[in-house]
């Protein structure tokens, strides 16, 4: 049975004046199944690079100690199906842990399975930097994010998938399109620091694909299509062929990060309203 579920971040702060933070775990909560689950980092390499000065087994201590206050079997039972639930025992954490602002999703499936599934996936994606090389978000869990936003903001039945654009060398298979006009790919960059070194190449390809799509539909139907590139990256800033990567990828098409979803799926809900005429479905996606 689908249903809706609230999330939010657990988050290191250990500089609050530089607004600089670490993600260290995911709180998930869904009242129609009294599902209530903290998951953190079982790995502080993150937080030892943010502060060598901190007391690392003191942290293992506090954050255990988290997830005990945060065990359903803490609750009683009909506390759980409260909507506001997260809300209320997370707003006391306002210093060096804090709790990100609460996201809200809907879910096909919301037995205990599923959910347990679907807070791995978010673990994944917003704690991916202390996640096993071996469990690191991929292509696929990228495009699943991106459509499951998409279905939460009601657009997916206006989007064309898996549309394919044939190049002048080969058919090119896009995860969403819009209109033959925007074309948007997810790309997981998610590599570990010894391979990041993969990541120009894999820019550089999809670069030329866009490029070579665009110039030959230019020239053929003197259309000009948009590329969207969502990207899901191990560390945007600090590697250098990772900056390399997305310089290169930001040439060709518009970049929205894995963790900006919801910002896609506002501006693609824009360009819906924008390329269709009828009143019945400005309001229907409105709405």
């Amino acid at each position: 049975m689908s249903g809706t579920a609230n999330f939010t971040i657990l988050r290191y702060v250990p500089n609050i004046e530089r607004e600089e933070f670490v993600n260290m775990g995911v709180l998930l909560h869904c009242p129609e199944q009294k599902f209530l689950r903290l998951k953190t980092t079982d790995t502080l390499t993150r937080i030892r690079a943010f502060d060598d000065e901190l007391d690392i087994e003191m942290f293992k201590m506090i954050l255990s100690g988290i997830s005990e206050e945060f065990d359903k079997s803490s609750f009683k039972e009909q506390y759980l199906s409260n909507t506001m639930l997260i809300s209320e025992i997370t707003s006391h954490y306002v210093n060096q842990l804090q709790f990100s602002d609460i996201r809200t999703l809907l879910v096909p499936d919301t037995s205990d399975f599923a959910l347990e599934e679907e807070l791995d996936l978010i673990f994944k994606t917003f704690v991916y930097y202390e996640v096993s090389k071996s469990t690191r978000v991929t292509d696929k869990q990228v495009q699943s994010l991106m459509s499951r936003t998409f279905k939460d903001h009601k657009i997916i039945s206006y989007l064309n998938k898996k549309p394919t654009v044939k190049g002048s060398y080969e058919e090119v298979e896009f995860d969403y399109g819009l209109n033959d006009m925007e074309y948007i790919k997810a790309l997981s960059f998610d590599y570990s620091p010894k391979q990041a070194s993969r990541a120009p190449e894999l820019a550089r390809n999809w670069a030329f694909i866009f490029r070579e799509i665009k110039e030959k539909t230019q020239l053929e139907k003197q259309t000009n299509p948009e590329f969207i590139t969502v990207i899901h990256v191990s560390d945007k800033i600090k590697n250098k062929h990772l900056t390399t990567a997305l310089d290169i990828i930001d040439s060709e098409s518009k970049i929205y990060y894995s963790n900006e979803m919801t910002k896609l799926a506002e501006h693609v809900r824009k360009q819906i309203i924008n390329n269709h005429n009828s009143n019945q479905l400005r309001l229907d996606i409105q709405n």
